[in-house]
């Protein structure tokens, strides 16, 4: 190629700079940096890993797939999902920060299926407000809805579930019936920051499957 014609592309180049079609990025969804269990998560247009808008916990299986042990800490397992699990009463029974899958179910021990609870391994899952406060399931993103399958264990022993926005104020409560049966409990209510579940005052109930969805923004480049 001779210089004549290297120079006169050389002179086009600032031109197709500005026709040239601009890289593609994701749309639609807001994308969140990941920077693994327990990292900060912070909002960033070039994504390396996406929040889903729906995320399933039924705490036998980790945000990796792999098997969820009875006994183990899920306090920030599924932070990476962008819900991660506290407690309200450090100081009640079973005291501690911890929550915990724990497989002591309605049948006894060793169930086969691991329930969410503030007691490790080796007591029973079940727990009421009143004596070891409830379970709250914070959001790094507003949710629209949030739901759990709860089981009252004990005549005439209720569950509930409750939404706050980020401010504490109350945006709803459902509470189950005193059937002693499995009953899938939700709350509907945008801009759900957290919310808590327990057995409702003294009553104790058991706890699984927790699920939350959330409409995700559309991302700022």
């Amino acid at each position: 190629m001779d210089l004549a014609v290297r120079g006169f592309r050389r002179l086009l180049e600032p031109v197709a700079a500005l026709v040239a079609p601009r890289p593609l990025y994701a749309s639609g969804n807001r994308m969140a940096l990941d920077l693994g269990t327990g990292g900060e998560t912070d909002v960033f247009s070039r994504f390396m890993w996406a929040l889903p808008s729906d995320v399933s916990i039924n705490f036998d299986v980790g945000p990796d797939l792999g098997a969820v042990s009875p006994g183990t800490l899920v306090n920030t397992l599924y932070a990476r999902l962008g819900v991660t699990f506290s407690r309200t009463n450090p100081l009640g029974l079973c005291a501690g920060t911890g929550v915990y899958a724990n497989d002591h179910g309605p049948g006894g021990f060793g169930s086969g299926q691991n329930n969410v609870t503030v007691c490790p391994e080796g007591i029973a899952s079940d727990f009421s407000e009143a004596q070891f406060g409830a379970i709250q399931a914070t959001f790094a993103l507003p949710a629209v809805q949030a739901c759990v399958n709860a089981t009252p264990i004990g005549a005439g022993a209720q569950a509930y579930l409750e939404a706050f926005s980020v401010t504490g104020a109350s945006l709803g409560r459902t509470e189950s019936t005193t059937d002693r049966v499995s009953q899938r409990l939700c709350v509907s209510a945008s801009e759900t920051s957290y919310v808590r579940f327990a057995g409702k005052e003294e009553g104790f109930a058991i706890f699984d499957n927790f699920f939350v969805a959330r409409l995700l923004p559309d991302i700022i480049e």
